[in-house]
């Protein structure tokens, strides 16, 4: 026999073991199987010590979301968030306002994208919405920060919040709604611009409306959480039938959420001072 004859000979007996060993059936492995039953594995702990810190100043500003509502915790105490807020005019939204122009209604519209407790029981829930005395001003702002509230009752809701991509609307001030309305329709100086807003309308405070289901909701800021009011123009008919709208958000203008806890009776009722380091009896963090 040649060479080559011998090559294919060994390549056809190789082809054959392999052939034999593929069509053997798979056996069991893992850490119990004979395969790795020489392996040795073995576990070592690892101490890792920590201590905790109370921070005041964390931005609550700018963040896209305002906590609103109050809950009770076992672990972290009693949670209270009220929200602050101005009002974006959007002024170039509308050139002109017929004289003819008729007020229609004004709402309030918001959509929320967290919540605290995400139980069933915890849905049903409500908020008040007040405005505020001071002008809220237009800094970076720390959940420790707070704006005076006057008793000016502005919107009001009673609602179950079933899902975070619907938009709930509310009735808000028809004063404030029908006012706004014929300043805008006079071209009136106190509706000329943001600045000058600002002084007509200075803010609003949204808080947890009592004796309802506790929670801690995050009002999404975003186009769809606004004010708008509802008006009409005159159409080709001379009919003033023509609906229209102008809507203020909350963005590109001064917010934030305050916040405050209340630790008593909670594992972490030791943190009592700000920036000081704890370190806790317990393995909890």
């Amino acid at each position: 026999m040649n060479l080559l004859g011998k090559k294919k000979s060994l390549g056809a007996l190789a082809l054959g073991l392999f052939l034999f060993i593929s069509c053997e059936e798979s056996g069991p492995f893992g850490l119990t199987s004979e395969d790795v039953v020489p392996v040795d594995f073995t576990s070592v702990e690892i101490p890792v010590p920590s201590s905790v810190v109370l921070l005041d100043s964390i931005q609550s500003s700018n963040t896209g979301v305002f906590l609103v509502g109050e809950y009770t915790s076992n672990t972290f105490g009693k949670m209270t968030a009220t929200m602050y807020s101005r009002l974006n005019l959007n002024r170039a939204q509308v050139s002109l306002v017929p004289s003819e122009s008729t007020y229609d209604s004004v709402k309030f519209n918001a959509q929320f994208i967290y919540a605290f407790d995400t139980s069933a029981m915890a849905r049903d829930w409500g908020f008040d919405g007040f405005g505020v005395e001071r002008c809220i001003t237009d800094t970076l702002h720390i959940t420790s920060d707070r704006t005076r509230v006057s008793t000016n009752l502005l919107t009001e809701g009673n609602l179950t919040i079933s899902d975070f991509d619907s938009i709930y609307s509310f009735d808000f001030d028809d004063a404030f709604g029908s006012e706004f309305h014929e300043l805008i329709k006079d071209d009136n100086e106190r509706v000329s611009d943001q600045e000058n807003f600002v002084g007509f309308f200075r803010g609003i405070s949204f808080s947890r409306k009592p004796a309802f289901n506790q929670n801690i909701y995050g009002l999404l800021i975003n186009e769809n959480t606004n004010v708008t009011v509802h008006y009409r123009d005159p159409g080709i008919d001379g009919e003033i039938n023509v609906q229209r709208t102008y809507i203020m958000d909350f963005r590109n203008v001064a917010g934030y959420y305050y916040l405050t806890i209340d630790r008593t009776g909670t594992p972490l009722e030791f943190l009592q001072q700000t920036y000081v380091e704890y370190h806790p009896a317990t393995g909890k963090r």
